[in-house]
């Protein structure tokens, strides 16, 4: 169930939110994307990077793992426009911002 979000600051949605589930959901950031946030309304989330597969159970090792109705806040390195999010236990909404800083 990946997402593709490349044209979000074209279409003016700088903001988005759905539903993660336990398996991993591969996100496109856009390409002028330098900072995202993303947190859990409704419970703990994973955000990770790198070596993960979309709709395959997503394991905490090496995520960072952000609590119910808390954000994470990070910087992209140059070049990376694709994450990976997962719920903690069942399906939670989860918010996405991202920014051009």
């Amino acid at each position: 169930m990946a997402l593709n979000y490349e044209t979000s600051f074209q279409t003016g949605e700088l903001s988005r939110t759905f539903n993660a589930s336990m398996s991993a959901i591969e996100i496109t950031l856009p390409p002028s994307c330098t900072r995202i946030t993303v947190g859990g309304i409704t419970g703990n989330v994973l955000l990770g990077f790198g070596a993960r597969t979309d709709g395959v159970l997503m394991s905490p090792t090496d995520a960072i793992e952000i609590a119910a109705n808390a954000y994470f806040t990070m910087s992209l390195p140059h070049d990376v426009n694709i994450c990976y999010v997962a719920s903690v236990a069942g399906v939670v909404a989860t918010t996405l911002i991202m920014e051009v800083k």
